[in-house]
């Protein structure tokens, strides 16, 4: 996605729902597809975004948790 793409990805997000009728009413078919390209991609990069956040937590999770049982058995070691 180039510069061109996010400031008119953004413009749709931030939008008001009037605004975006206005727009889309003036707009062509391929402008309304470019558009709904655009919010899929967006939609795609969140998902890629929740899922890399859910396993650095799992990660983090587990170093918690690994932290914990090694200062445990340091207990038991020599």
């Amino acid at each position: 996605m180039n510069q061109h793409d996010r400031s008119n990805l953004k413009f749709l997000l931030a939008a008001e729902p009037e605004t975006i009728r206005d727009w889309a009413g003036k707009m062509g078919a391929d402008d309304i597809v470019y558009a709904q390209e655009l919010l899929l991609q967006h939609a795609d990069d969140l998902r890629e975004r929740s899922r890399e956040i859910l396993v650095e937590a799992e990660m983090a999770r587990l170093d918690n948790t690994y932290g914990i049982a090694r200062d445990y058995l340091a207990k038991f070691t020599l």
